[in-house]
């Protein structure tokens, strides 16, 4: 039998959103794989009926950390996140912190950060994200012993953002498990049928949110509605 390795992912917030929902997604499969055991580390949660449904009755431990904010810098938060992190052998961060980034250095296990596209376009970035990318950069190319990205866009900005040529990465699309697609798709009504008999659909599944740029995908589809019959 192969090695059993140990896997703590580590996010920021445990509510709805994509990077939290694609993790829930990446421990559900790998409680199916026998090499590996994941568990999860929620950072900040104000309160427990926040948690995404996804995470309720998880078939993976959960734990919390309780950060007040990103910058609760109280030495009981690190002394736990060592002890934590000792137990496993690998860290999957998918979210940075200078407390979390600290006490994975510390406990000298291997670390792999996944770079989610989170990179704070459409609005104006505050001075201590500045800082925090200054502090990233060090980390990814000092202490990581991995780094992945969601895509070819996200391996581009970051290379330009934080260096990396000297580091060992590669691109990894998001996922999905097939098997827990349960049920029938609605059927589409009448009118939406006929509306979109013989057109060209390009669906789009999205929060409707300022950061997600919903107004530049409909400028594009506009210009590449011309002499097309398509439908958005």
């Amino acid at each position: 039998m192969g090695e059993n390795r140990r896997i703590l992912h580590i996010i920021w917030s445990g509510t709805t959103g994509g990077i939290e929902s694609q993790v829930n997604q990446l421990c559900r499969a790998q409680t199916l794989e026998a090499s590996t055991t994941p568990e999860l580390l929620i950072c900040k949660l104000e309160k427990p009926e926040d948690l995404m449904d996804g995470f309720r009755n998880a078939p993976f431990p959960i734990h919390f950390a309780r950060f007040t904010s990103g910058m609760d810098f109280r030495p009981g938060k690190y002394r736990f996140l060592v002890r934590l992190f000792r137990r496993f052998d690998i860290l999957h961060m998918h979210a940075y912190n200078p407390v979390v980034a600290w006490a994975a250095k510390t406990s000298q296990k291997r670390i792999v950060f996944t770079i989610h596209g989170n990179f704070g376009f459409g609005r104006r970035r505050r001075q201590t994200e500045y800082m925090i990318d200054r502090l990233l950069r060090r980390f990814l190319n000092s202490h990581a012993d991995y780094i992945t990205f969601n895509s070819g866009f996200s391996r581009q900005v970051s290379f330009d953002r934080y260096g990396l040529d000297g580091t060992t990465c590669s691109v990894i699309s998001n996922g999905v498990l097939f098997n827990e697609l349960i049920g029938e798709p609605e059927p589409e009504d009448e009118e939406t049928a006929r509306c979109l008999q013989g057109k060209f659909v390009i669906g789009v599944v999205a929060r409707f949110v300022e950061v997600k740029r919903i107004e530049r995908l409909l400028s594009v589809f506009a210009s590449f509605l011309e002499g097309r019959d398509s439908a958005l």
